[in-house]
């Protein structure tokens, strides 16, 4: 007879033990989905391998054990009550023909339960024997908050009758927006600001005891305009950031706050945004008009040395691409270094790169999607990045080039190298400045500027047909512009940053 042995695998002639792990507990088994250990017997020793197996389940069984016990102590408060209510219709303790408890007419005790003169019910008997270990202890009934969570939301289901309704969680809401209204993907914004609103939702002395060590379990009517003001002045106090990024990490919080609000129709959120009309300290909105141009167009000087720079022999090929592109095109930095071969169209009248969100990188707002012609030394450098591509999927720079800050830092440096002066307003996103400035000084028309750097107007109609400019039209605006590249007034570099 055929023997079938659970979580016995034959690989080539080889047995393995397998062991399959559910999506959800994966987090606590370093992301694995399965645990994969060789036996070292060959298929015909089916006998020895049973008991291996077993042994390995009694290794691995508390460690699963173990995991759903944290995986339901950091549920979400809404999941547990939807599997509560499920559990306690599946056992017909609530719903139309509730026979799993017998009721004499007088109701439900304190706990839940049912007395009956004659009998107890399946519900009664259930319940005693989930509050014996409580009274052992206790030495009398507990009370409904003495118990843990799962056991109480089960009580207060049968006692409801119904789902037992639960606080907005953080992490809730921030699923199911990403769900409904970004499609799945969220804009940048939004990336960099939950990680860093959950680590001081992790530090606060307060509100880290609400969450049982997972800030997405804080519920959302937590938050008030003190609690707000103080994550505020934690981004600039500690982690330094300017006023711009802390607007940029309010304004995501602000719509997070306003949807849910909308979206689940909770009351206690309602004409309650914590985050409205949250500003940045004053000391970040000072130091910020102190920097009130805080980067600056590389000159025509600055530019010599770059193109001398390019000529060495010792230059990177694929950071000599990245600065030309950037020279040639304004963009952003990771919008060059996140580009595959699938972004760039060269079969048209017009060569142009192709802005939008892919699998490396996303894009900073909705108006940065964008189309940009490729003019210039660029051309040249495009056509050689694209050879070396061989399929649509495949990045254009290699991996150290898909980093943001990473990026940075590599073109920074090769910058230095190049002999542009180590000054704060001269770095890799001056190529975006002196790109906006020679559109400037050429007078190039406002919509041709804003479809190149990827702006969008502020007048409401003016997003209408977006991405639809000519790009015949933009690739000559951006090649007279070109010719102006590096003018810039003089009045505006300190003596150190002119060259």
């Amino acid at each position: 007879m055929r023997m079938t042995i659970n979580r016995l695998q034959n690989r080539n002639g080889k047995l393995r033990y397998r062991r399959k792990v559910p999506a959800h507990l994966r987090p606590y088994f370093n992301g694995k989905s399965e645990i994969v250990q060789a036996l070292g017997l060959s298929v015909d020793q089916k006998a020895r391998a049973l008991l291996e197996v077993e042994k390995l389940d009694r290794r691995y069984d508390p460690e699963f054990l173990k995991a759903e016990k944290l995986h339901r102590a950091g549920e979400d408060p809404h999941a547990m009550a939807e599997r509560m209510e499920q559990w306690a219709l599946h056992n017909k303790y609530i719903g139309s023909d509730p026979r799993g408890r017998y009721d004499d007419g007088t109701g439900p005790d304190e706990h839940g339960m049912y007395d009956s003169p004659a009998m107890d019910s399946d519900y009664d008997r259930w319940l005693d024997s989930e509050l014996e270990p409580y009274r052992q202890k206790l030495q009398r009934d507990p009370e409904l908050h003495e118990l843990h969570d799962e056991l109480r939301v089960r009580i207060e289901t049968v006692k409801r009758g119904s789902k037992v309704p639960a606080a907005l969680t953080l992490g809730r809401a921030i699923d199911e927006r990403l769900k409904h209204y970004w499609s799945g993907t969220e804009e940048k914004a939004e990336v960099a600001t939950w990680p860093r609103f959950e680590e001081w939702i992790a530090a606060h002395p307060t509100l880290s005891k609400k969450t049982k060590g997972d800030p997405r379990l804080l519920p959302l009517n937590e938050i008030n305009r003190a609690l707000a003001r103080e994550f505020v002045d934690y981004l600039h106090a500690v982690r330094g950031n300017g006023a711009e990024t802390i607007r940029r990490r309010v304004g995501p919080l602000k719509a997070l706050w306003n949807w849910a609000s909308d979206h689940f129709e909770d009351e206690t959120l309602r004409n309650k945004n914590p985050w409205a009309r949250q500003g940045p300290p004053r000391a970040a909105v000072d130091a910020e008009k102190v920097a009130s141009q805080k980067r600056l167009p590389f000159t025509r000087g600055h530019l010599e040395l770059l193109n001398a720079y390019f000529m060495r022999n010792d230059t990177d090929r694929y950071m000599r691409a990245f600065l030309r592109l950037l020279m040639y095109t304004g963009a952003r930095p990771l919008e060059i270094g996140g580009l595959l071969r699938s972004d760039v169209v060269l079969d048209v009248p017009t060569p142009y790169l192709r802005i939008k969100a892919n699998v490396i990188r996303g894009l900073k707002t909705k108006g940065s999607e964008r189309r940009v012609p490729i003019v210039g030394a660029a051309l040249s450098e495009v056509k050689a990045l694209v050879d070396g591509a061989p399929m649509p999927s495949t990045p254009l720079f290699p991996e150290n080039f898909h980093d943001t800050t990473k990026l940075s830092n590599r073109a920074n440096k090769a910058l230095r190298t190049a002999g542009i002066p180590k000054e704060r307003r001269l770095v890799v996103y001056s190529f975006r400045h002196t790109v906006n400035q020679a559109m400037l000084v050429s007078d190039a028309r406002q919509h041709l500027r804003y479809s190149l750097l990827g702006h969008t107007e502020g007048a409401v109609n003016a997003v209408y047909g977006a991405g639809g400019v000519d790009m015949g039209e933009l690739k000559a605006a951006m090649e007279e512009a070109f010719e102006r590249l590096g003018e810039a007034p003089d009045y505006l570099y300190t003596p150190e940053e002119w060259v």
